[in-house]
Parts: C-alpha cells; sequence; structure tokens
C-alpha cells in the first residue's frame, strides 16, 4: 500500500536496501533492488531524477564488483553523471567521475584515470568532504604508484590517510 501512496520513499528504500546489500556482497539481492527502484523512478520522470541518478550509480558499482562487467558498470555511471550534472548535484558528479575513474583504471587507460581522479577531488575539496577527499587521494595514490611515481604517490596517500584518520574511517587506514 505505501509503496503506491509514497512512490518516492519505497523507491529510496530500495536504493538503500541495494546499496546495503552491495556493501554485503549479495549482488544479486542488490541489483534486483536497484532495478525495481529504477523502473519507479523511471515513471515519476524529472521529478525522480535525483533517485534515479542514485541507482544507476548503485547498478554501476554492482555491474562492476558484483559481475565484473566493466562495460556495463561504465554505462551505468555515465548515465548517473549526467542525471548529477543535470541537477547541478557537485556531490554525485564527483562520485560518478570517482568510478569512471576507477573504470579507466581497470583498463590500464592510466592518463584518462588520473583526469577523472583529479576532477573528482577537485571536487571533493570544494565540497569540503574529508570521505571523497580520502577516495580519491587513495585511489590517486594507486595510480602513481603503478606508473613508478613514488613522490605524488605519497603525497596523495599521505593526504588519503589524514583524511581518513581524522573521520576514523579505519577500513580506509589499515
Amino acid at each position: 500500500q505505501d509503496a503506491v501512496e509514497h512512490p518516492a520513499d519505497y523507491a529510496q528504500m530500495l536504493n538503500n536496501i541495494g546499496l546495503r546489500e552491495w556493501r554485503q556482497g549479495n549482488y544479486g539481492e542488490a541489483r534486483s533492488a536497484l532495478e525495481e527502484s529504477l523502473a519507479i523512478w523511471l515513471k515519476l520522470g524529472q521529478t525522480g531524477d535525483l533517485g534515479k541518478a542514485e541507482a544507476l550509480n548503485r547498478l554501476g558499482m554492482v555491474a562492476r564488483w558484483g559481475e565484473a562487467d566493466i562495460n556495463k558498470a561504465e554505462s551505468y555511471f555515465n548515465q548517473s553523471l549526467t542525471l548529477f550534472q543535470r541537477q547541478e548535484d557537485d556531490w554525485g558528479v564527483a562520485w560518478n567521475l570517482f568510478h569512471l575513474g576507477g573504470v579507466a583504471s581497470d583498463r590500464n587507460q592510466d592518463e584518462s584515470a588520473l583526469t577523472l581522479l583529479k576532477q573528482s577531488l577537485s571536487l571533493y575539496n570544494e565540497l569540503g568532504d574529508p570521505w571523497g577527499i580520502a577516495r580519491a587521494s587513495q585511489f590517486l595514490g594507486m595510480l602513481y604508484m603503478k606508473q613508478g611515481d613514488y613522490k605524488n604517490a605519497r603525497f596523495y596517500f599521505d593526504q588519503h590517510l589524514k583524511n581518513d584518520e581524522r573521520l576514523r574511517f579505519m577500513d580506509g587506514v589499515l
């Protein structure tokens, strides 16, 4: 009944369930919840664009890590990015640029990955988001280390650790 009377609330709940299931490694359950959510957001039209963008981003995460389908992941991230840009949601833009940088890195497209990750980091800095700064910095550090540029790698790893320690986010420190 609530799903019919409050579709946006129900779809947001499904987005959250999808994220929780993804974090727990239950990729099939995550995909199912997110696809149901996406169908609802699509019916809501433009008023559902932010929810749709979030669902697409999380479907990209499922495709990348749960299904190892980098092409599908990239498609979802690009669709999500477009919607977040249209809504002028800088956090959503930064998050998708981060994921697209990871996709480029997975493909060994290092220059593209560096560009996307630096764009993501710049937005996170503008937003004052230490968690986002830490994530983008961590991936930049890994990318520079892969290239043998240890000076830049250390700079970004130091930035990553400083922010994760500040947040007491030990998963990012250990």
